[in-house]
């Protein structure tokens, strides 16, 4: 789906079009038109391509608005094409080719060129800018990474100014943002585009375009808080060499003194000051090292006679020359405190992250009166369960990123189930201007087919989740685009199809309101939110179970576990025995923090079962302070209880292999190392040895750290990561069992990082 304004006039038209099935289908676009009472629809036959993105605008050189839609092909191959005209007479135009990849329209930036990812001349899945001008298409390459999952937009996004920026998904999970090319400032203006760094003065160097006079090149260097350069060594003065057109003036010159005996001084001017006599001239091999009066403006090679003197370390047919301040040469500058804006952010998302096609990214204005920043929003699923598609056991991820020059910061960053029931595995989200004021409201379209709205409640909250409409539970998403219409103020568009009749897809317009329930003043309290995570392995008598929490709220919470025997209609209490290694007690709640929070269940299934295997139902529920929430959806989980009938919590092989009897329990520390007989087991440590157990190494790299750890035998190891105090714990790295385990982490300059190992599942 996409969203623009065709005719120029009025409310922006609304484009339809499906992938398809390339190679047997014509395909076609429609034309959604808003009129006086209802809507008016065209169709652009595209051909037998599928679409995967539609984009709407106006490059330069064009006549006219036209559609930009990215294809596919059935050899695998893709194309942009331009359609232009309207009317039922709809011109196509071939904009480029992608050569061995789908072509994927991110929009046309700025009424200036089209953004696309295709793949060509070696480049796969890059990011292009078209253009047209004479005749022609040209494209210029913007970035060789490689897209993900034909997920791009464009938006507005602050670096030293509001820019028309490129936004994307490209792999491995990382949203890029590439706004415009580097710029370095100083003083808030923008340094030629020649300026150059060199890190081992710390300065930015550059040269005038043109020719100018001694005192006219300070005066150049001086509107950029510069100066002309002072050279203060050999290695410097190499440097400067071989960067910059010769011949040039520099901050020191040398001038004939009073009355012209001949005898030539050096001259050393800084900040726009008379020329002040400093020394005498000498010979230059002899004086480089402690004189510093040679270092004025490189002549071109020149064939030097045998009596001259040459500067050590310039090239044998280049010398340092005295002339005139009248002279008319290029200048180079020097100048520090300069701020360097990349124009370019790569945000990692992190693995097991489920995606869909379209829709996930959008650039928004939640807080227009924050005028030096930028905020961009995102979702996915996060596949808690490794099944690789939505589950119930799985969480929806909304995040806000807040963006100033070269900082980016997580400013909302939630995670909700993604419910019960049925579950469609495409989602989607918008930015718009729901309520005519300026703001946007970020609008979410969940697997479980219910619609949310995120907003601001100040400058630096995070957005705040209400429910828009939750009257299309069990129906599903595609995409989701803010529409403006004739009058001020944006709609909301949504494309759905019901399950039951996917021959169909349904437009759903919400118009721009006046009045939209804001987020409460004070806290209203809500109930936790439990779930039982799916298990690969669990153990025996002593059963793990993995529990996920979340509360709104934050408050603390504590768990109850059930099961549910094979054909029976009951549910029983399980006999919890520890949550976290630490002893079962309703007295003392767990953590539960709106991101939701993991937590290791042991559960007595030899004292509710008996030395049976079998399979059983589990479900949780957990009551904070003021409410009890609902029992989650039943889990499956199997049951080995044979390896411990003694039912002390540990495998009855291991316990007697370790301690040569069966006397120890689960939650007793038998070495004392602080590492329970239980995780002793999990690890796959010694439980008689104070100096084996899961501990984190860690090493410092250059510019990085590497955290390394030992294999756990019985259990895989999670490496978890946190931003912040209080701690909300997100799993970066799942280590399988009998594998030694290692990750490294790029050193932050912006942030502090905390990671945490736990163990699986």
């Amino acid at each position: 789906m996409g969203v623009g304004q065709l005719d120029g006039l009025g409310a922006e038209e609304i484009l339809i079009g499906a992938d398809g099935n390339p190679g047997t289908n014509t395909n076609f676009l429609l034309v959604l038109t808003q009129g006086p009472t209802n809507w008016l629809t065209q169709r652009v036959d595209v051909g037998s391509f599928g679409i995967t993105s539609i984009a709407v605008g106006q490059p330069t050189n064009r006549p006219s608005a036209g559609i930009y839609v990215g294809l596919r092909g059935t050899n695998g191959t893709g194309q942009v094409m331009e359609f232009s005209g309207g009317g039922g007479n709809w011109q196509s135009n071939v904009v480029t080719v992608s050569t061995n990849d789908v072509a994927d329209v991110l929009g046309v930036r700025a009424n200036t060129e089209v953004l696309a990812s295709f793949s060509t001349n070696g480049i796969d899945g890059g990011l292009f800018a078209l253009s047209f001008s004479g005749s022609n298409w040209n494209s210029i390459l913007l970035s060789t990474n490689r897209s993900q999952r034909s997920v791009g937009t464009h938006g507005s996004v602050w670096s030293r100014v509001f820019r028309d920026a490129s936004i994307r998904l490209v792999a491995p999970n990382s949203i890029e943002i590439v706004a415009a090319d580097r710029e370095a400032t100083k003083n808030g203006l923008l340094l030629p585009s020649n300026a150059v760094f060199n890190p081992a003065t710390g300065k930015h160097y550059f040269q005038s375009s043109n020719t100018l006079s001694w005192y006219a090149g300070q005066a150049f260097a001086q509107q950029y808080g510069a100066n002309l350069v002072t050279i203060g060594d050999l290695t410097e003065n190499t440097w400067i060499a071989n960067q910059f057109t010769k011949p040039y003036w520099i901050g020191l010159y040398f001038v004939e003194p009073p009355g012209g005996s001949g005898n030539t001084r050096g001259a050393w001017i800084a900040s726009g000051l008379q020329p002040s006599l400093l020394c005498s001239f000498g010979y230059f091999n002899s004086l480089w090292e402690n004189n510093p009066c040679i270092n004025f403006e490189i002549l071109p090679p020149y064939t030097r006679p045998a009596t001259d003197g040459v500067a050590v370390g310039l090239n044998a047919n280049e010398r340092w020359n005295p002339k005139l301040p009248s002279n008319l040469y290029r200048v180079v500058a020097d100048a520090t405190g300069v701020q360097v804006f990349s124009n370019r952010w790569l945000l990692p998302l992190g693995p097991q992250l489920i995606l869909w096609k379209e829709g996930q990214i959008a650039a928004a204005s939640p807080r227009p009166q924050d005028t030096n920043h930028s905020f961009l929003v995102a979702c996915f699923v996060s596949d808690l369960d490794s099944s690789s598609t939505v589950s119930p056991a799985d969480e929806f991820v909304f995040v806000e990123y807040r963006i100033s020059g070269d900082v980016v910061e997580a400013n909302t960053l939630t995670r909700t189930p993604v419910g019960v029931g049925l579950l469609s595995q495409s989602f989607a989200l918008a930015s718009v201007d729901f309520l005519k004021t300026g703001a946007d409201f970020a609008f979410t379209a969940e697997p479980n087919g219910g619609i949310y709205s995120w907003s601001a409640n100040g400058l630096l909250g995070p957005l705040q989740r209400q429910k828009f409409t939750e009257d299309y539970f069990g129906k599903v998403w595609h995409a989701l685009a803010g529409v403006r219409t004739a009058a001020s103020g944006e709609g909301l568009v949504g494309l759905m199809v019901d399950p039951t009749n996917q021959n169909k897809c349904k437009v759903m317009f919400w118009p721009p309101q006046s009045v939209l329930s804001s987020p409460h003043g004070t806290v209203i309290q809500t109930a936790p939110l439990a779930r039982v995570l799916p298990s690969v392995a669990p153990l025996g008598g002593m059963a793990t179970v993995t529990n996920r929490l979340w509360d709104a709220e934050g408050n603390a919470a504590t768990l109850y576990l059930q099961y549910q025997l094979a054909g029976a209609a009951d549910w029983r209490d399980a006999t919890v025995v520890a949550v976290d290694g630490v002893a079962y007690n309703p007295a003392f709640p767990v953590a539960a923090l709106p991101g939701g929070v993991n937590h290791t269940v042991v559960w007595n299934a030899l004292a509710d079962l008996g030395c049976i295997t079998t399979n059983v139902m589990l479900r949780t529920r957990a009551k904070d302070i003021t409410l009890l929430g609902d029992w989650s959806a039943a889990t499956p989980f199997q049951v080995t209880a044979t390896t411990d009938c003694d039912g002390d919590g540990l495998p009855d092989d291991w316990e007697t292999a370790a301690f040569t009897n069966l006397t120890q329990a689960a939650l007793g520390d038998f070495d004392g190392d602080g590492f329970s007989n239980i995780n002793e087991y999990l690890a796959g440590t010694n439980p008689a040895d104070p100096n084996s157990s899961l501990k984190l190494r860690i090493e410092r790299l250059p510019g990085a750290v590497k955290l390394s750890w030992q294999a756990g035998s019985n259990a895989p190891q999670v490496l978890q990561q946190s931003f912040a105090v209080p701690f909300g714990w997100q799993d970066v790295l799942t280590n399988p069992a009998s594998l030694p385990g290692a990750f490294t982490s790029p050193i932050s300059t912006t942030n502090f990082l905390f990671y945490q190992l736990r163990l699986g599942p």
